[in-house]
């Protein structure tokens, strides 16, 4: 197996907003989360992220994490390439972070421990890494 990061933000952020619209709200929040985590980690690649050639995932274990923390490692890594512009677009503190956090172990919680206002905060999380991704695009670096 070798990750594809650009192929997972694309389909989990499309899964996300059919569950969405279906109001499945668990695992809509669960997909906000994996698909800006995934989306991330495509710009950093991008940028010149070392990655295990097999595996396809980040050599250094401070970019081998999940949300929140990928979300700040991202604005540190970028910080000192030719994408560092990109920092800018993404809020501190994050959505995945406040006022909601999202964790990956999250996906064996009941439905009940979710909102459409928990998932409506993380979207907009998600919205600025599909910004972030999109401005990588257009300057090249994808």
């Amino acid at each position: 197996m070798i990750a594809d990061f650009n192929d997972a933000f694309h389909r989990h952020k499309q899964d996300c907003q059919i569950l969405y619209e279906e109001k499945r709200w668990a695992n809509a929040d669960h997909l906000a989360g994996l698909a800006a985590e995934c989306g991330l980690k495509a710009v950093m690649m991008a940028l010149g992220m070392p990655v295990d050639k097999k595996s396809g995932s980040p050599r250094s274990k401070k970019y081998r994490v999940h949300l929140p923390a990928i979300w700040n490692a991202f604005q540190q890594f970028v910080a000192n390439t030719h994408g560092a512009i990109l920092a800018l677009h993404l809020s501190t503190p994050s959505p995945f972070a406040h006022p909601h956090v999202w964790h990956v172990a999250q996906r064996y919680e009941p439905q009940s421990n979710f909102t459409k206002a928990v998932v409506d905060d993380h979207l907009e999380g998600l919205k600025e890494v599909e910004n972030v991704y999109n401005r990588a695009k257009l300057a090249g670096f994808i």
